[in-house]
């Protein structure tokens, strides 16, 4: 593949590794058109899957408060916890 692309994190099952959602830390690059637009299609193909995605700036706030909350939308049999 000429163009790779990642994710910063992401979430799955031990098991099968099926992803359950994707969390993204934009920096700085992030504000250019050209990263906007990867950004934009990334969003879209994680949209189409079903994959949840929280994208966080390096410069925000509570960071730790908006993951947890991210998380916690997940009923906890879903998310392979009893």
């Amino acid at each position: 593949m000429k163009n790779r692309a990642s994710c910063d994190f992401v979430l799955y099952f031990k098991i099968g590794k099926v992803p359950l959602a994707v969390i993204e830390v934009d920096g700085g690059s992030h504000l250019t058109a050209r990263q906007a637009e990867r950004d934009a299609l990334k969003d879209g193909i994680l949209r189409k899957g079903g994959i949840p995605l929280l994208r966080l700036a390096t410069v925000e706030s509570y960071i730790e408060e908006k993951v947890t909350e991210f998380i916690s939308r997940w009923p906890a049999k879903s998310a392979g916890v009893e």
